[in-house]
C-alpha cells in the first residue's frame, strides 16, 4: 500500500531539474516542456488513474484478505475441535478395550466354572442312577421279606394253634425247634426294620440330590445369561471401533460424501455413546491441549513470512498464558483458575481481548464455528446442533 502511495505520488511530487523547464503555453496540450517542447499532461493523467486504479485494487485485496483470514479462523477452530473429539473417542475406546479384556478375564473364569458343574452334574445323574437301582433292588428285596414275614406269621399263628392244642392235652414243654423258629421270626422283624430305614436314607439322599441338580440348572442358566450380556457388550465394542476408524477417515479426507452421510446415520442410532463422548470431550480443557494448541500453531506458521498476523497471534497467546501463570501461580506450580483449574481457552482468549469470532452463511442451514459464552468449542445453527455432514460441508 506504501508503495502505491509512492507510485502515485511520485509524479507530483518530482522536483524540477535543473537543466528543464516546464511552463504554461497557449496550446492544447497544458504543460509543455520550453527545452524540448514535449506535453506531459497525459502523463501525469495516467499516472494518477494508475495510482487510483491500485489503491481500488488494493482495498479489494485487502477485503478479500480478511475473508480468507476469517475462513483460515473457523477451519483452525474446527480442526481443533475435531482433535479434542477424536482424542476424547479414543480415550473411551481405550477405557472400553480394558473393560473388554477384563470381560475376556471373566468368560475364560465362568466357562471353566461351566465346564465343572457340566462335569458335576454328570457325576450327579450317574449317582442318581445307582442309588435308584440301589433302590429298587432295596424294594424288591423288602417285598420278599414281606411275604416270608407273612409266611412266617401264619406258621406262627398256626403253630400257636397247635401249642394250645398240646397244652390243652398236657403239659409238655415247647419243642426245640419251635424256639429256633421263635427267634428266626425276630431276626426277620428286624432285619425288615433295618431295611425300611435304609430305604428312608436312600429317599433322603435322593431328595437331596435333585435339589443339587435344580441348582445346578440353575447356575447354568444364569451362566448363559451372562454370556448373553459379555456378547452384547462385544456387539457394542465392534460399534465403537467402526466409528473410530469412521471418525479417523473422515480426519484424513478418505471418505465421500455419501459415505459421511451413512455414517452420519449410524452415528445417529448410537446417540447415547456420542453424548458420553461430549461429556468426555468438555472436560478436555487442560493445560497439556493449551501447549498441543500452540505446537500445532507453530508448526502451521513455521513456513510463512514474519508479517504473518497468527504468528502474532500466537505470540500474543503465549505472553498472555505465561502472564496469566505468574499472577495466578507465583510460586511456580501449575496454570489454574480459582480452585486450581486450569482456564479454558476461551476465558484466555478473553482475557487477551480477541473475543468471540463466528462465521455466518445465508441459508437454513448456516452454522457458526467459534468460542461461545456458553461452553467450550461446538459447532452450532440456526435450528441447533449441525449434523457431521453440515460440519464437514462447512469445513470445505
Amino acid at each position: 500500500m506504501a508503495f502505491n502511495k509512492d507510485f502515485s505520488t511520485y509524479f507530483l511530487t518530482q522536483p524540477e531539474e535543473e537543466d528543464f523547464q516546464v511552463s504554461y503555453t497557449g496550446n492544447e496540450d497544458g504543460f509543455t516542456c520550453s527545452h524540448c517542447n514535449t506535453s506531459y499532461e497525459k502523463d501525469l493523467q495516467l499516472a494518477a488513474e494508475l495510482g487510483k486504479t491500485l489503491l481500488e485494487r488494493n482495498k479489494e485485496l485487502e477485503t478479500s484478505l480478511k475473508q480468507h483470514q476469517n475462513v483460515l479462523e473457523d477451519q483452525a477452530q474446527e480442526i481443533e475441535y475435531l482433535t479434542k473429539q477424536t482424542t476424547a473417542l479414543r480415550e473411551v475406546n481405550d477405557s472400553r478395550l480394558r473393560i473388554y479384556e477384563q470381560l475376556e478375564v471373566s468368560i475364560q473364569d465362568l466357562e471353566r466354572n461351566n465346564q465343572r458343574l457340566l462335569f458335576d452334574h454328570t457325576n450327579d445323574k450317574k449317582t442318581i442312577k445307582t442309588q435308584l437301582a440301589t433302590i429298587e433292588s432295596l424294594e424288591n428285596r423288602c417285598d420278599e421279606l414281606q411275604l416270608t414275614v407273612n409266611e412266617l406269621s401264619v406258621e406262627l399263628e398256626k403253630e400257636k394253634r397247635r401249642q394250645q392244642t398240646l397244652q390243652s392235652a398236657g403239659n409238655r414243654k415247647p419243642s426245640v425247634s419251635q424256639q429256633s423258629q421263635d427267634e428266626e421270626v425276630c431276626m426277620l422283624l428286624k432285619e425288615l426294620q433295618e431295611m425300611k430305614a435304609q430305604r428312608t436314607r436312600d429317599l433322603r439322599k435322593i431328595t437331596d440330590l435333585e435339589d443339587n441338580i435344580a441348582n445346578v440348572i440353575q447356575e447354568n442358566a444364569t451362566l448363559e445369561q451372562r454370556l448373553t450380556a459379555v456378547a452384547e457388550r462385544e456387539q457394542d465394542l465392534k460399534h465403537m471401533q467402526e466409528e473410530l476408524s469412521t471418525l479417523e477417515d473422515i480426519r484424513q479426507g478418505h471418505l465421500c460424501r455419501r459415505c459421511l452421510r451413512i455414517a452420519d446415520d449410524n452415528r445417529s442410532l448410537l446417540g447415547d455413546d456420542d453424548e458420553d463422548c461430549a461429556s468426555l470431550i468438555e472436560s478436555l480443557m487442560s493445560e497439556a491441549d493449551h501447549r498441543y494448541i500452540l505446537e500445532q500453531l507453530q508448526q502451521s506458521l513455521a513456513s510463512t513470512n514474519e508479517d504473518n498476523p497468527y504468528r502474532i497471534l500466537v505470540q500474543k497467546y503465549e505472553e498472555l498464558v505465561r502472564a496469566q501463570r505468574k499472577i495466578q501461580n507465583p510460586s511456580g506450580e501449575g496454570v489454574g483458575g480459582s480452585g486450581g483449574q486450569p482456564l479454558s481457552l476461551q476465558e484466555e482468549l478473553e482475557m487477551s481481548g480477541i473475543g468471540t469470532q463466528t462465521s455466518t452463511n445465508s441459508g437454513p442451514n448456516s452454522g457458526s464455528l467459534g468460542y461461545h459464552d456458553s461452553g467450550p468449542l461446538s459447532l452450532q445453527g440456526s435450528n441447533g446442533p449441525l449434523s457431521l455432514q453440515d460440519e464437514l460441508d462447512l469445513s470445505q
